[in-house]
């Protein structure tokens, strides 16, 4: 069967990201891959109105396909602005004596690397274009660094 970029990203979800590996809602993709006996109903919950769907053992050989024919890891390609944390924050700093927005920066040799932005009386917007040039720049410096053997 040849999966649509939706129908892989629907199995993708549910494998790695789902809570409790149950897919919240039908759509004609998923009917499409119950059809097929990929995913399955796991029925209703009582707070929520749409059908949950699990990911069979059909389905998992079929996502393993998928994904050895993508040149990318599939969990890491679907990843949508959407399920993106913002990496702003607002906390206390000591050396300005007021609460600073900052950002973490993930790319670093050592356990934690803060960027102190700006205060958050400057506002979200003024941090947000900060933000957007440290982490260019963060960035720049760590991709001109020798890529590690794993």
């Amino acid at each position: 069967m040849n999966l649509t970029t939706e129908q892989i990203a629907i199995l993708d979800h549910t494998t790695y990201r789902a809570a409790r590996g149950c897919f919240c809602g039908d759509s004609p993709d998923m009917q499409v891959l119950v059809a097929a006996g990929l995913m399955k109903s796991a029925g209703r919950i009582p707070i929520c109105p749409d059908e949950y769907f699990r990911i069979t053992l059909e389905g998992l050989a079929a996502l393993r396909e998928a994904k050895e024919a993508q040149p990318l890891p599939m969990h890491e390609v679907l990843l949508q602005p959407s399920e993106a944390r913002n990496p702003i924050y607002i906390e206390y700093y000591a050396h300005a004596a007021c609460d600073c927005y900052k950002i973490d920066v993930p790319w670093t040799k050592f356990a934690k690397h803060t960027v102190v932005l700006c205060r958050e009386s400057l506002g979200y917007e003024h941090a947000k274009k900060l933000a957007q040039m440290a982490i260019g720049e963060h960035l720049a410096g760590a991709l001109n660094q020798p890529v590690e053997q794993k």
